[in-house]
């Protein structure tokens, strides 16, 4: 390993991009089979309800490729919108995939490319797979809850 001149290694240094770094762009695969965005996906996407997306499935890793279209775009997925969050019926596609999204958790981590599809600029989608977290029991449910605990004549639940 060379060691290098304090000189050299102040001119080697290049400012990080906080604020784009602290944000993340990503789309989850909900229960439903919808593919949710973020709204930091959103934003650097540049999303709204006039745009569609079309998707590209790559053949080797399972990640995909997005640009944005027009609406009504006959090659791009309808862009619906719920609050601040995007989404598009992805459900179908999961089908034809055999991906099994109800047992497991569905994340793209979304990036920018340089690289354009007709004209348009290209974003991957890097899919993880994660294990799905076990649902908490429901309170009034288990009989552990409060709604099931005794009263105490001033109304407060009676600890065990």
């Amino acid at each position: 390993m060379s060691v290098i001149s304090s000189k050299e290694f102040v001119a080697s240094l290049k400012m990080l991009d906080a604020g784009r770094l602290q944000k993340t762009a990503r789309a989850i695969v909900q229960g439903n089979g919808r593919l949710s965005l973020t709204v930091e996906a959103g934003r650097i996407m540049g999303l709204d309800t006039s745009k569609s997306l079309v998707l590209y499935a790559s053949e080797d890793s399972g990640d995909l490729g997005a640009t944005v279209s027009h609406k009504g775009d006959t090659k791009g997925f309808e862009l619906k919108k719920v609050g601040t969050y995007y989404y598009i019926t992805f459900k179908n596609y999961l089908r034809e995939m055999a991906i099994d999204y109800k047992s497991q958790r569905i994340v793209y981590d979304i990036t920018k490319l340089a690289e354009n599809i007709d004209g348009r600029p290209l974003f991957r989608f890097a899919r993880r797979i994660l294990a799905k977290k076990p649902d908490a029991p429901h309170p009034a449910k288990d009989g552990s809850g409060a709604k099931n605990q005794p009263k105490s004549p001033s109304g407060m639940a009676k600890s065990k």
